[in-house]
């Protein structure tokens, strides 16, 4: 160490410290310590300074820190082999606990890896000392006080990582001195204020992450000239505001780019054609809508040169427009594709179906409209198709049944009509099938219950559908949510439901069903919501009812029973059930205003 620099950096009371820490040094040191480690004493008091300060240490990973063993033997320590002094020190995911000494700065060729333990305190200023470091990895630790600005000195860092510690604070501009540094992780450090304009001067930088922090300002318009080198930026969950500068599109060795939940404005105008190695793109929950124009979605032409694009994520973006048929252009590796929650309308060009490689496609919470095309039947990697809440007419495509890797299908709050297609029973992987809110009609097909991979819901609520619940409903045994209201179907409540053991939601409100409230329901013993209301049931309440222990809200209402209301389980709160609309029942609890049942005036 070059002693008289380092105290440049020291303030007068750690200089006095310091000082007292080079004399104990000395008393410390014996003849024997000093042949024992050829003269690197400085480096082992320092280790040893260190494990005095772990409080808690569980895979007892420095019990070998001891006189026992020369320091190069001990855990986690690696030494060069000339100089046997210390350039590696690898303790990351060991559960460490305790602070960082402020004489790890005496590890002079050190390369420290300290991640992933549960350290807490500041960083020492005294790391500034460590001019040849070259890699600190200190993430996934708790560690607090800011960024030290001291750390700018060491201006052979290539690799710096501190990602997931609750620092606060701002990024010192003192960094901007790293100009050796390539890899800059700093995300999840609760830091404010702007990226310091020294930032991105390092011409060097491969790796860029500052994400999920709470960063204000804009990036510099120049940024893709500044880091030439940059393949992987991720600047998401932050505040940053203004125009995403279309120099982005000079960073030519791009990768990666993510820049979701910002408040980024202005049309954008990144010309991705000249990102031909970018693989990932996450602009979600931006504002790129242009002013004024009616088309925000011209920049889609500009990716057809990324042909190894696999995710591609633009989601609540406010983009106004049509979907261009330049969609189908884009690399047939893409996997994700999500465009939820803009303002896009028109129909959905049939060249999506040239999209091959698709395992997800998310355009829901838009305006589109006219049919479902039949191209759709092409992407049959897809597991999750999700276009609720747009205005799509006309049939659900039989071709649906081709994607048979499908586990979610949501189609949800659109104008679509017809039958439910049969072919849907082979899509033997499907979990969740949303087809509310649309106009179908006919028949539910019993193929579709069939499909015991549905487990975490059945919606086919709001629609035209007609006829009886197929008795084929008790092969659904592991269905936690099934939704059939809103319909005209009609006939009994097949006793069916009963095997259908599973649920916790079963909504079958608004039908034209009539009878009894099959027994074969008592076997529902995790139902916590049970809806039947407004249809023409008969008969008396059953004693399974008042039952029930994981039942929350049950809804009787606007049917027929007669007899005694209960006033035990779920109908001893007047906010968790409803019999409104039976005129037959009696008694319950007195805030139902119900009259008095007979038989117990006559016990009486």
């Amino acid at each position: 160490m070059n002693l008289p620099q380092a105290i440049i950096y020291l303030s007068s009371s750690s200089l006095i410290s310091f000082l007292f820490y080079c004399l104990g040094i000395l008393c410390l040191t014996s003849a024997t310590v000093s042949a024992s480690y050829g003269g690197n004493e400085t480096d082992y008091l320092a280790l040893l300074s260190f494990k005095s300060m772990i409080t808690h240490d569980p895979y007892k990973v420095l019990t070998s820190w001891n006189h026992s063993f020369h320091f190069c033997d001990w855990s986690g320590i690696s030494c060069g082999k000339r100089h046997k002094r210390v350039t590696v020190l690898r303790l990351y995911s060991k559960g460490l606990e305790g602070s960082l000494s402020p004489h790890i700065g005496d590890l002079s060729f050190l390369q420290l890896w300290l991640a992933q333990n549960n350290l807490s305190g500041s960083i020492p200023k005294e790391m500034g000392l460590l001019s040849k470091l070259g890699t600190l990895a200190i993430h996934y630790n708790k560690l607090t006080g800011g960024i030290s600005p001291f750390l700018g000195n060491i201006t052979s860092m290539e690799r710096f990582s501190a990602v997931g510690n609750p620092f606060g604070g701002s990024i010192p501009d003192t960094l901007g001195l790293w100009k050796s540094l390539k890899e800059f992780y700093l995300g999840e450090c609760n830091l404010y204020g702007s990226i310091p304009d020294s930032i991105f001067n390092l011409s060097l930088l491969v790796t860029f992450s500052l994400a999920g922090n709470h960063l204000t300002g804009s990036l510099p318009s120049e940024i893709g000239n500044q880091l030439p080198n940059l393949e992987f930026l991720q600047l998401r969950d932050n505040e940053l505001a203004g125009v995403l500068p279309p120099a982005i599109s000079n960073c030519s060795k791009l990768r990666f780019l993510e820049m979701s939940q910002n408040n980024f404005s202005g049309k954008l105008t990144i010309d991705f054609s000249k990102l031909r190695d970018i693989y990932y793109i996450n602009l979600a929950k931006n504002n790129f809508h242009g002013r004024g124009e009616a088309d925000d979605m011209r920049f889609i032409d500009s990716l057809k040169n990324c042909t190894g694009l696999v995710y591609l994520g633009l989601s609540n973006c406010n983009l106004t427009g049509v979907l261009p048929i330049s969609i189908g252009n884009l690399s047939d590796q893409l996997r994700f594709l999500s465009l939820l929650e803009n303002q896009l309308f028109g129909s959905l060009p049939s060249s999506i179906g040239s999209l091959v490689g698709l395992s997800t496609l998310r355009l829901e919470l838009n305006q589109f409209k006219g049919k479902i095309p039949t191209t759709i039947g092409n992407l049959q990697k897809l597991q999750v198709l999700s276009l609720f809440s747009n205005q799509f007419s006309g049939p659900i495509p039989d071709v649906i049944g081709n994607l048979s890797l499908l586990t979610q299908l949501n189609l949800d709050s659109n104008k679509l009509e017809g039958h439910i297609p049969s072919s849907l029973g082979n899509c033997k992987e499907l979990n969740v099938l949303n087809l509310a809110d649309n106009r179908l009609s006919g028949k539910i097909p019993s193929q579709l219950l069939q499909l015991p991979s549905l487990t975490i819901l059945l919606n086919l609520s709001r629609n035209n559908l007609f006829g009886s619940i197929p008795s084929e409903i008790k092969d659904l045994k592991m269905l936690s949510e099934l939704d059939l209201s809103y319909n005209n179907l009609s006939g009994t409540i097949t006793s069916s439901l009963g095997e259908c053991i599973s649920l916790t939601v079963l909504n079958l409100s608004g039908n034209l069903f009539q009878g009894i409230i099959p027994s074969s329901l008592s076997s529902l013993g995790g139902l916590q919501v049970l809806d039947i209301s407004q249809n023409n049931l008969t008969g008396k309440i059953p004693q399974f009812l008042d039952k029930w222990v994981s039942l929350e809200f049950l809804n009787l209402s606007f049917n027929d029973f007669e007899g005694e209301v209960p006033v035990v389980g779920v109908f001893s709160n007047a906010s968790a059930f409803s019999v409104l609309g039976n005129d037959r029942l009696c008694g319950g609890l007195v805030t139902l205003e119900l009259p008095k049942c007979k038989d117990v005036l006559q016990k009486l």
